[in-house]
């Protein structure tokens, strides 16, 4: 976990994480951060964590919605 103020986590996830949503984060709570990205098959979780009145920003994650991007599949049409 990275230690970081909330304004620096608002502008970076502008859209996905609000105010409210890291000042609602109490001490030795985390809260998982789930969005995707219009360029991406996929989503991502990013986990952000309150300890000792500090905020800690995690690192976030891709996951992908199909194992095996780079095969063709008999149902995505190019077959």
């Amino acid at each position: 976990y990275e230690d970081l103020d909330a304004e620096k986590v608002i502008p970076r996830f502008r859209y996905i994480i609000s105010q409210h949503d890291t000042d609602t984060i109490t001490n030795e709570l985390t809260r998982f951060f789930i969005y995707t990205d219009e360029n991406s098959w996929g989503f991502y979780v990013c986990p952000v964590k309150r300890e000792d009145n500090q905020l800690y920003l995690g690192s976030e994650k891709y996951y992908p919605f199909e194992d095996e991007l780079n095969k063709i599949s008999f149902f995505d049409g190019n077959h």
